[in-house]
């Protein structure tokens, strides 16, 4: 390779220089060795090698493919990054240790001090001598370091998929990587806050003195045995004032990740993200041409969710997630009356009486038990039953959106039973026992009772976006007190955990001769959905607060407390880009 590499370039000369100042001995371009080496170091049985970043395709800031015969280039590239990694392997089986030093080290954005350089590399190499760890640097990179491309030369979609269930993923995104998708830029996730909703039980949080949300995240990456390795510093950004959301901090702490991939501007490379039920993320990078880039390409597009595309998991046959939810609404609607019932944690099915039964009778259909997770019911779709008096009818009745208690105000402060007290009313049923808060509350109108109505604070209604992070949305008197408020993060908590996808089923009821439940057709399906459409419908009045707060009085107090944000079920359409109506029956049956 010595002939691509060159002799006596500038920064072999640098190298060569800097070593001589520290008293170290060497050889120039050792013919009996295999790759010919630039620097052979015999006392300390090691090897130096001083890369071209073109030719060895080393992914970095100043590589850059040409623009013309493309196929040639990439043929050739390949073809060398083959032979450095067979002449390392050679190397090591006749003892000698490697050590590579790349172009980039010295100019371009990328470069350090030589001082620096040189002082690592000394390093390294008297504690290889002494067998000590020897130092992992990203431009500089020791031999037991992975190769630039990871571990993904002969690994298909197939093969990574099931290396990532078996790690305990439950949905498997692709994004394939523009030029500006890297370790300096971060990753971009999409516009809107819609990525979000790909990662469960998110704490996100205000970002002091700048204008974004962060959200920390469980993030490791995985090898082809099956190994991760955790970057400590992963977390989604996600920027209000654009808005979008993007990928930062995923090679922190890492020194087996794929860096020099990820800090390239090549496009055509691939990253694949697994997430698991509880949030953790498992990430694999592969370069354009790779067997697992290649492999994708059958698949591709079948589910596209925002800039990513889905890859099933559970043995579909091909079927994607919404059509198979349709085929099981459609068996569930084809059963016609259904006995109320409830899934149990423990797999068993018990009686529900309740007067909200609908929606676990439903669930209980779909095998859906309860569990300790935030998470979608049915293959990231939501279930949200509701009532309707007939399925020929337009629906009027309200759906709960989300339940989340309130963050802040007297409510916080002074907590519930003082709240229902100071902002409250006597129960209307007379019961002298008890004091009641609920209604409807808006950000459009004063409510007659408790004098409250919704505001939200720090969101433009006019531009939709989010000019202070650390907004709310308040309940507040005709005197400014805040009752309660929601922060922005703690509501995008609960948006994003259970919304991106959701499927809204109609049911009638009957209590006669049991109580029972039959699901019909249409349904409607929402896709595509991020926290600002919620806070404009919150400031529009079209998302409302309907509390059923009650404390009640006797030998002890009790406080029942039910907080909640719901919309009118004819109006779902204003929380997502697309929604979808379905007749069932026109399912085909399988």
């Amino acid at each position: 390779m010595s002939g691509i590499r060159g002799k006596g370039t500038r920064p072999e000369l640098l190298v060569r220089s800097g070593l001589s100042r520290r008293g170290f001995r060497f050889r120039l371009h050792v013919a009996a060795l295999p790759g010919h080496p630039d620097l052979v170091l015999p006392r300390y049985r090691a090897v130096v090698f001083i890369h071209g970043c073109f030719w060895h395709g080393h992914q970095c800031s100043i590589f850059k493919w040409p623009k013309t015969r493309t196929s040639f280039w990439r043929a050739k590239i390949r073809r060398n990054r083959a032979v450095d990694k067979r002449v390392q392997e050679l190397l090591r089986s006749m003892g000698w240790r490697v050590f590579e030093i790349w172009e980039c080290s010295f100019k371009g954005p990328t470069r350090r001090p030589v001082e620096e350089t040189m002082s690592r590399l000394a390093g390294w190499l008297r504690a290889s001598r002494a067998g000590g760890a020897m130092p992992a640097d990203d431009s500089l990179r020791p031999e037991k370091e992975q190769p630039m491309t990871t571990d993904s030369a002969d690994l298909s979609i197939e093969r990574l998929t099931e290396i990532m269930v078996s790690a305990g993923a439950q949905r498997i995104y692709v994004k394939r990587l523009a030029r500006n998708d890297n370790s300096k830029n971060q990753i971009y996730l999409g516009p809107g806050f819609e990525a979000v909703n790909l990662f469960p039980n998110l704490k996100i949080v205000a970002t002091p003195g700048q204008p974004q949300f962060k959200a920390p995240l469980s993030f490791a990456w995985i090898h082809a045995d099956g190994t991760r390795e955790v970057a400590s510093g992963a977390q989604l950004i996600l920027y209000p004032q654009y808005p979008e959301v993007r990928l930062s901090g995923f090679l922190q702490g890492t020194r087996t990740a794929p860096s020099r991939l990820m800090q390239s501007r090549e496009e055509g490379r691939i990253l694949v993200l697994g997430v698991d039920q509880s949030g953790v993320v498992l990430a694999h990078a592969a370069p354009a041409g790779s067997a697992l880039e290649q492999s994708l390409r059958a698949v591709e597009g079948k589910e596209t969710v925002g800039v990513f595309f889905a890859i099933p998991v559970d043995g579909s046959q091909g079927r994607n997630s919404r059509e198979r939810l349709l085929a099981e609404l459609s068996r569930i609607h084809g059963m016609g009356w259904i006995r109320s019932k409830r899934l149990k944690s423990d797999g068993t099915m018990g009686e529900c009486e309740a007067p909200n039964c609908g929606g676990y009778t439903l669930e209980a259909e779909l095998g859906i038990r309860p569990n300790g997770f935030s998470d979608p019911d049915f293959l990231g779709w939501e279930l949200k039953q509701h009532g309707v008096t007939s399925f020929e009818k337009p629906p009027t009745g309200a759906i709960t959106l989300m339940t989340p208690e309130p963050t802040g105000g007297y409510y916080r402060v002074e907590g519930p039973s003082n709240f229902i007290e100071r902002f409250g009313y006597p129960d209307k049923r007379g019961r002298p026992s008890r004091w009641n808060f609920g209604g409807i509350h808006t950000a459009t109108r004063r409510h007659g009772g408790t004098g409250l109505m919704l505001s939200v604070e720090g969101f433009d209604p006019g531009t939709k976006k989010i000019g202070d992070p650390r907004g709310v949305v308040a309940l507040v008197s005709a005197s400014g007190e805040v009752a309660a408020s929601w922060a922005f993060s703690s509501l995008m908590e609960h948006w994003n955990r259970k919304h991106a996808l959701a499927a809204f089923v109609p049911s009638l009821v009957r209590k006669q001769p049991e109580l029972s439940y039959l699901f019909g057709s249409p349904v409607r399906l929402g896709e595509v959905t991020y926290f600002l459409l919620f806070l404009s419908a919150v400031a529009e009045g079209e998302v409302f607060y309907d509390p059923g707060l009650k404390l009640v009085r006797g030998e002890s107090l009790k406080v029942k407390r039910r907080s909640q944000f719901r919309i009118r079920a004819s109006r779902i359409e204003l929380l997502y880009k697309r929604v979808e109506t379905c007749d069932l029956d026109a399912i085909p049956k399988r």
